[in-house]
């Protein structure tokens, strides 16, 4: 992602990130550590697919332009609100097993993933979109994003 931005403070927001993961990984080890687990690694079909849809941003967008940047904004927000989900979720069920030393390792990573999206948002508002063409704001929207059907319809 950060080889395909335009912007430097987006490419500068995807490294930090990047690095930030790599601790989230620490993290979550240590999370099943204390639960007495061993972490495995899993293949997530919903991830897969939202990498996929970040390449064809890549693929249907022009590089060095803020249209291909509003467009990986969005496939990065999209992989962060799924994880942000996912925390949550593993939160919940470490509070309902009364480990506190879980719920506050994952908390922290939550946190981050939390500040992440508000990062994008502030990057995306202060400068991204600023940039954008006016004229066709909608097609803009079609090509990064599409139209999305609720999937419970």
């Amino acid at each position: 992602m950060k080889k395909a931005a335009t912007s430097k403070k987006l490419a500068s927001a995807f490294e930090k990130h990047t690095e930030e993961t790599e601790t989230h990984l620490d993290i979550l080890e240590k999370a099943f550590e204390a639960l007495g687990e061993k972490p495995v690694a899993k293949k997530r079909d919903a991830v897969e697919g939202l990498l996929e849809e970040a390449k064809s941003i890549m693929v249907d967008t022009e590089s060095d332009t803020m249209i291909r940047d509003a467009g990986l904004i969005l496939a990065v927000q999209k992989v962060e609100h799924y994880e942000i989900a996912n925390y949550r979720t593993l939160i919940a069920f470490a509070n309902h097993l009364g480990n506190d030393k879980v719920t506050k390792l994952i908390a922290s990573t939550l946190e981050n993933e939390k500040n992440t999206v508000v990062a994008l948002t502030r990057i995306a508002e202060s400068y991204v979109n600023m940039k954008l063409p006016e004229n066709n704001f909608f097609t803009i929207a079609m090509k990064v994003g599409g139209i999305l059907r609720p999937f419970f319809i």
